[in-house]
């Protein structure tokens, strides 16, 4: 029988190849398979041929020839899995490896957005809190303003507290999963922040008797 190997040529396997590796395994196991039914009838055709049975040694002769022919098919495909599975381990790292610097990136990418969105963030933040305390401010000085001889309204969103419970039910309109958004109550909708304090800032004006 013609050696495995013999059939090779002498050009690179292509990729392809690398997909052969369950092809080799079952080869491999279909080639030792073989042997031990080879190697049990050489035993016995021995014995036959030794004590002079008629066409013992031709067919012990023939038995061994495909004995050892089926030993040497299951060594060569044994060694071109043993090849293949070292390619295809290679090939695999190699996937791995450029899996990991593909991550790598993207999260290298993500990272840069996220810090992008932090910067944009803090002076969004400066920003809301410089106009936090422009209503504190601005509401505290039109309750000092209260014309003689009008009271000022309760409920009006002019005291710190009430600003604090409008401020997250704003935020909670916003996006409710935000830090500090919290509805006061779920069971009306929420408007907007800047809609309800001009709302309250006519009201205000019309309870001690001025105009908007």
């Amino acid at each position: 029988m013609t050696s495995l190997f013999a059939r090779r040529t002498t050009a690179p396997p292509s990729p392809t190849a690398l997909a052969l590796v369950p092809t080799l395994e079952a080869r491999l196991q279909t080639a030792t398979e073989a042997i031990p039914g080879l190697e049990a009838r050489r035993r016995s055709l021995l014995l036959d041929a030794d004590n002079g049975i008629e066409g013992a040694a031709d067919e012990l002769a023939s038995v061994s020839q495909a004995l050892a022919d089926a030993r040497r098919t299951a060594a060569d495909v044994r060694d071109m899995l043993a090849v293949a599975r070292e390619r295809e381990a290679v090939k695999n790292a190699a996937a791995r490896e450029a899996l990991r610097q593909s991550q790598l990136a993207s999260c290298r990418q993500h990272l840069r957005l996220r810090d992008s969105a932090a910067e944009r963030f803090a002076t969004a933040q400066a920003e809301a809190i410089a106009a936090w305390r422009e209503l504190l401010v601005q509401s505290d000085r039109a309750r000092a303003a209260c014309p003689v001889g009008s009271t000022w309204p309760l409920g009006g969103l002019t005291t710190p507290s009430e600003l604090h419970v409008a401020v997250e039910s704003e935020l909670d309109r916003l996006d409710s999963a935000f830090p500090g958004a919290r509805r006061a109550d779920l069971r009306q909708p929420s408007e907007p922040l800047a809609e309800r304090l001009h709302t309250s800032s006519r009201n205000l004006m019309a309870a001690i008797g001025g105009q908007p």
